[in-house]
């Protein structure tokens, strides 16, 4: 071990003394190496690359709920968690497509749902990537349609159509689109995309309602 050590050190004498020294002073060579290298105020050698701890994921939590409005409409108490809401205000919804949505489904489901239609715009414009975008598009545009803004439901089902063209509800998207066209006195929009639909869907479960639409002028 000792001319392994010796040539470790830095000068021609100390590497003479090394062999002569032996064993001995191989022990305390081995010793200051690792005191240099790994020192006695408790550092230990750095870990390995699979060492390394995995890196923390964010999880969602819900921002503070005093009102429990949440908890109402989870359980379809949707009267229960309107109040609740109001109690708590719209700035305990937490700008995430699930929550949104849940605030906008007990307004609503509540008999307020008017004051639903901003929190489904903001899901589908800040949160398109989330897969609950295509949803809360559709749902929009039937709340639209059903509040006599036909043009701008129009606009939102080819909007929930397009954020999912090969999804569950493309089909019926387009269709309501079609309708909406239609009723906001676009007839030639109407007859376009019905003329669209006929070419994706000529087996369609609307083929033969949307047939009418082609005719029109």
């Amino acid at each position: 071990m000792a001319p392994t050590i010796a040539r470790l050190l830095p000068t021609p004498r100390a590497r003479t003394w090394a062999r002569r020294a032996g064993g001995v002073l191989a022990v305390v060579v081995v010793a200051a190496i690792a005191g240099a290298v790994w020192p006695s105020s408790g550092a230990v050698p750095p870990a390995e690359a699979g060492d390394r701890p995995a890196p923390e994921v964010e999880i969602e939590v819900d921002p503070p709920d005093p009102t429990g409005w949440r908890a109402e409409a989870r359980a379809g108490r949707w009267l229960d968690a309107v109040v609740a809401l109001d109690a708590a205000g719209l700035d305990t919804v937490a700008d995430r497509a699930d929550d949104l949505i849940l605030a906008a489904d007990a307004l609503r489901l509540g008999g307020r749902p008017r004051d639903a239609l901003p929190l489904l715009h903001r899901v589908v414009d800040a949160h398109a990537d989330d897969p609950r975008a295509p949803a809360a598009a559709f749902t929009l545009g039937r709340a639209l349609l059903a509040q006599g803004a036909a043009a701008a439901a129009a606009r939102t089902f080819a909007a929930a159509r397009a954020l999912a063209p090969d999804g569950p509800l493309a089909e019926d998207a387009l269709a309501r689109e079609i309708e909406a066209w239609s009723a906001a006195g676009e007839v030639e929009r109407a007859r376009l995309r019905a003329g669209r639909y006929v070419e994706l869907y000529p087996d369609g479960a609307r083929a033969a309602t949307i047939a009418r639409f082609i005719a029109a002028r």
